[in-house]
């Protein structure tokens, strides 16, 4: 046990005697202000404590120096665990030093995860009455502080920061039993979202069983709002699901495209322009493969190509050219020129302005900062380069982007407290 000593002996004699009877090798550790510390050592004299089982840590009446607190009931915790106590089996009663001196005593046990408790005694006309003493068992502030910060979870999660969720909900599911199966659902849930905003469905297609499950069992009782969030979710899933069976499709309307477009979308409500930027490139350069798909090239395995008589013969030379060389895929700038030369549209966009192309997104990329310069990225270019994306995927797919939105989550707290 670890207890805050007041100056005050009787409340604390009454205390250690009542926990002496049923615990007869009790181990006190007392944290006392040099005014209190007297009270402490005769209060373990005479209730016949054994010495050995006995510390006493002494920190300075200062309410402005919690961090003694925290250092000498750090000391004692040492202590009572060198003696082999587990955590099971080590307490803390905050309750009678000074109110600073409890306040800090308790954060201190609820972070080491250590059981709260005070003896609770009534009173009559000669004094406390042992009949009515009983040990009462505290509330553990950070506990009670996870419904608080599961609102934060929800922040995270409406940012579309998905794995900064998911990690602080884990550590909320650790740290106690308040709100924790909620915070394991919003955990699994979180990491489902994660792995698909990094396009892993490409290699796995992704277990949504374990989420729905989750979801379902602790998230959908919160609340009608909870039970739409839920349908919602399945909703989304489902498009999840089918982008697993149509990523690798060459053809043209392949869902893929949607998928990186919505990508690019998520990452710019979230203010994270120069990865919004990142994901438009790779999406043009999956159109242009789609398109050249259109026209029997492939990207990757072009070497029969150069020998198709229906191909303008600039687009055969130049690729008879490119496999004289060291074979590579066809890079970007590569595909737009043989497009060009195909006369297609996509090939022509790329070398127009907003609004009618998206030249200007190209050179910004090309003199963003940490890829070929150091110029940062204009959110307006961004943005108007995303506009013209999700409405060129849009025609060519002939879906919505909105497919892929994420639904937002309901407030957690407030529910919760």
């Amino acid at each position: 046990m670890i207890l805050s000593v007041g100056v005050s002996a009787e409340p604390l004699a009454h205390s250690v005697r009542f926990l002496v009877e049923r615990y007869p090798r009790l181990a006190v550790g007392f944290l006392a202000t040099p005014e209190s510390r007297a009270t402490g050592e005769a209060v373990s004299a005479c209730q016949g404590l054994d010495p050995a089982l006995v510390r006493v840590e002494t920190v300075p009446d200062d309410p402005s120096n919690t961090r003694q607190v925290m250092a000498s009931a750090t000391r004692l915790l040492g202590w009572l665990r060198d003696l082999g106590l587990p955590t099971g089996r080590i307490a803390v009663n905050p309750t009678g030093g000074r109110k600073w001196m409890s306040a800090a005593l308790s954060l201190f046990a609820s972070y080491h995860g250590l059981l709260q408790v005070y003896v609770d005694v009534d009173y009559g006309a000669s004094g406390p009455m042992p009949e009515t003493m009983e040990l009462v068992r505290l509330g553990d502030l950070l506990e009670q502080s996870q419904l608080l910060r599961l609102d934060a979870v929800q922040k995270l999660f409406n940012a579309g920061l998905f794995l900064n969720a998911a990690l602080l909900a884990q550590k909320i599911a650790g740290q106690g039993e308040t709100g924790s199966l909620v915070a394991s659902a919003l955990r699994e849930l979180a990491l489902y979202l994660h792995d698909w905003d990094q396009l892993r469905y490409i290699e796995k297609e992704p277990d949504f069983e374990p989420v729905r499950t989750a979801v379902r069992g602790a998230l959908v009782p919160l609340g009608p709002e909870w039970r739409a969030f839920a349908d919602r979710l399945d909703a989304l899933q489902a498009v999840i699901a089918e982008l697993h069976g149509c990523n690798r499709d060459p053809g043209a309307k392949r869902l893929f495209l949607l998928d990186l477009v919505a990508n690019a979308r998520r990452r710019f409500v979230a203010d994270h322009y120069g990865d919004s930027l990142l994901r438009l490139m790779r999406l043009a350069e999956e159109l242009a493969a789609v398109h050249l798909a259109e026209h029997g090239i492939d990207v990757v395995d072009y070497r029969a190509a150069p020998e198709r008589e229906e191909l303008p013969e600039s687009v055969r030379k130049q690729l008879a050219d490119r496999l004289s060389g060291r074979w590579s895929p066809l890079q970007f700038r590569e595909r737009i020129a043989i497009l060009h030369k195909l006369q297609h549209p996509f090939g022509k966009c790329a070398y127009r302005r907003l609004p009618k192309g998206f030249r200007d997104v190209w050179d910004l990329r090309n003199r963003s900062a940490l890829v070929h310069g150091y110029k940062w990225v204009d959110p307006a270019i961004v943005g108007q380069a995303l506009d013209w994306f999700v409405h060129y995927v849009e025609d060519l797919t002939g879906r919505s982007v909105s497919e892929l939105d994420v639904p937002e989550m309901p407030s957690l707290g407030l529910v919760l407290a």
